[in-house]
Order: structure tokens, then sequence, then C-alpha cells
């Protein structure tokens, strides 16, 4: 019996900019993404396994630094004799100014070339075939593979699933898996985790180590212990993130103040599921505040939590559309501009802030106050 510790996409030196956290949240992010990796070393130990494989975009190549590359050699050390395999992906591109090349590795460290599929042994009778994302577009072809009939082959790979992902160089699927006589696919590429049977192969994206973003809110961030014997192979998701992402709803109509409006969303928090702690980022979507103008920022003071509060507000939509667009002005105009937008594919993030900006821009055209304050 062979054991694996599959990771990937832990993507050390991300930039959490845009995600409106303060400065000294998106650093502890950052400084949280390393702890991951550390947890996963320590699984490895923990569970004795004979293999650890990463199946790319291990870190930011724009952003990470040879101070980087000292950190991740120094954790691959302390796993000497227990080999590391890595798969470079997208964002970790094998290339001569990677920390692949420049960095001196560990002995137990093995990293997989750009080009066709190479292999290591990682068991009795258990081959590790990989390769480095290419840098044109692949379709990644797999031929039979050699060995013998007991012999357990397992891929490891920076891969699109198919063509679920139109701007990925290198995809993959099931049939060509199945027909070369591959076990099991250890995957990277995909945010949030998920595990598969495409056949007789065990397939699974273990996902990001922390999510990196609200798309990935709902998805799974594992380590997958994979034991392989006798060709086939068991995945065991072991949870390694920290951090969640959390989204909360709350009707405010029923409030005449900010100060109800954060006994209200004080009582809301503390119903939310699992821990809520310095590690939640809570995005909290508020809606009817008719009756009072919402003061974010003593809001913000009034709402007793550790947890990372953002605020978005729920459309309340005052206007007749369907009638505006029909007038032939400068508001007619918009709104039809507007109502294009709005048919176009979009997460229903984007489609509300999309009405939120179209209110206030139809307020300010009638004179009135618009702002952050102005959100009644």
């Amino acid at each position: 019996m062979t054991k694996i510790l599959h990771c990937a996409d832990l993507h050390l030196e991300a930039s959490f900019a845009g995600q409106d956290l303060p400065p000294t949240v998106a650093r502890q992010r950052r400084a949280d993404l390393r702890q991951a990796l550390a947890r996963i070393i320590g699984l490895a130990r923990e569970h004795r396994v004979d293999a650890v494989a990463i199946a790319g975009d291990l870190y930011e190549q724009d952003l990470a630094s040879t101070e980087t590359g000292a950190f991740l050699a120094q954790q691959f050390a302390t796993l000497d004799p227990i080999p590391v395999f890595i798969a470079p992906g997208e964002h970790d591109r094998m290339g001569p100014e990677s920390l692949y090349a420049v960095i001196e590795w560990p002995a137990n460290v093995h990293i997989f070339q750009p080009g066709p599929l190479a292999s290591a042994s990682v068991g009795p009778d258990v081959q590790l075939w990989g390769a480095a994302y290419p840098s044109e577009p692949v379709h990644t072809t797999l031929s039979s593979l050699p060995g013998g009939r007991h012999t357990t082959h397992l891929l490891l790979l920076h891969a699109a699933w198919g063509s679920e992902d139109g701007e990925m160089l290198q995809r993959l699927d099931g049939a060509s898996l199945q027909h070369c006589g591959f076990s099991a696919a250890l995957l990277g590429h995909e945010h949030c985790g998920r595990s598969w049977q495409e056949g007789r192969v065990q397939c699974v994206y273990p996902g990001s180590a922390e999510p990196l973003a609200w798309a990935e809110a709902g998805g799974e961030h594992v380590a997958a212990l994979v034991t392989a014997e006798n060709g086939t192979c068991h995945v065991e998701k072991i949870p390694v993130n920290r951090w969640r992402y959390l989204e909360l709803r709350a009707d405010l109509s029923g409030c005449i103040s900010t100060e109800e409006a954060a006994a209200v969303l004080s009582g809301e928090l503390r119903r939310l599921p699992g821990p809520v702690d310095e590690c939640t980022i809570v995005r909290l979507i508020l809606s009817g505040m008719r009756r009072f103008e919402l003061d974010r920022r003593l809001l913000g003071t009034r709402i007793s939590t550790p947890a990372h509060l953002q605020y978005e507000l729920e459309p309340t939509q005052t206007y007749d559309l369907a009638m505006l667009a029909r007038e032939p002005s400068v508001r007619g105009l918009l709104v039809r501009r507007f109502q294009e937008r709005l048919e176009a594919p979009q997460s229903a993030t984007e489609k509300r802030a999309m009405l939120a900006a179209l209110n206030l821009a139809l307020r300010a055209l009638e004179g009135r106050k618009v702002g952050p304050d102005a959100d009644r």
C-alpha cells in the first residue's frame, strides 16, 4: 500500500488587493497561505505518507521572491526522506526565471519539466507521471503506459477538465485517462475542490488550500490522502483551510436607525454556522432601509464581532425601469444602456452592483443626494 498526500493551488504571495480588505488583513491572509503549507506538511508526517504531490500554482511567479523560494525549500527539506513531486502550473510556470530554476532545492524535491510525461516510482509497483504546464495550448494526449498489469499509474498535472476553461493551455479528459490505464488523476487548477470517478479512474481537484476570493466561498479546500494498491485508489479529503467567506442577507425594514440595524445584524451574525472568528469574512447584503439613512461608518463601530465585515446593499428598485426606458431623454438612454448590460451573463453580485449603480445615476439626474451614506 502506497500513500500520497496531494495538494495544489496554494498561490503563495497572492495579492488580496481589490477585495475590500484592510491592509493588515490582506497581509495576514498572505502569511496564512504559508501556514496552510505548513499544515499540509504536518499532515504528511502525521499520516506517514510515501510522497507529497503538488499539482501546480504553488506560488505567484509575478509576486514571489527568492525569499519565497527559500521558505519553500526549507519546508520541503523538513520532509526528507519523503519525496515531494511538483508539476508546475500556470501561475508558477516553469522557465529560466522561475523559482524552480533559480533556487537550490533539497534532494527530496522532484520537479517535472514541460513536454512529454515523465515518471517516477513512489512505491512498490506505483508510478507517478507528470509534466509542467506548457507554453502553448495543448489537449494533453496520453498514450498507453508501460509496466505490468499490477502496476498502479497515477497522473499529476495542472490542467482544466475537458473544455470547461477555454483560457487554459492544458486540458484533460476522462476518455484518454481511461484508455492509457491511469488509476488516478491528481489535478490542480480548480480552486473549489471536487473528486469523482471517471470510469475506473479516481479524479481529484483538492482546491486551493485557502479560499482566495468570494467565488470560492462554497468550495472544498483540502489535502487529498491518496491510497494506491493493486491498481486501485482511495481518496480521503482532509480540510486544510482556516479562512471562510460567508454571505448573510438581512432585512432592515423594521429598523428606524443605524443603531437598531446594528442590533439586528449582531444577532444574525451570532447565528451563522461554525466558528465566526478573525479568519471569517462576512458579506452583509442589506435591504429594507426605507425609514432611515444608513451610516455605514457608525454601523461598523456598533457591531461587535471578530469577523471582517463587508457591506453590500440589495438594490431597492423604486423606479419603473420599463417606463423610463421608453423616455426619449438622457434618462431613458441611460436606462436602456443599463438594461442591455443587465441582460449579459453575470453573477448575482455583479447584477446587484449594476442595479445599485443605476439607482445612484437616476438619483443624481434628479438632483438627489448620492454617495456612500445615501443608501435609502
